[in-house]
């Protein structure tokens, strides 16, 4: 059996969308930011970004 080794460059991303009504999305944002789970996200090692986006027009969703 071969065994393939990863690449050091190798790269990973995950998107993922939250909706909610009635402003639960962006309420989802502040608890993630003020409560520091975000930052703790973001202090694991190889972490490159963690993010959020906000449509623009429409139902209020968003992608970290």
């Amino acid at each position: 059996m071969a065994v393939v080794p990863l690449l050091a460059s190798a790269q990973l991303t995950i998107n993922i969308r939250y909706t909610g009504e009635n402003g639960n999305a962006r309420k989802y944002v502040e608890e993630m930011e003020s409560s520091g789970i975000a930052a703790r996200i973001r202090a694991i090692e190889g972490c490159i970004r963690y993010d959020y986006f906000f449509r623009a027009y429409g139902q209020c969703s968003l992608a970290p």
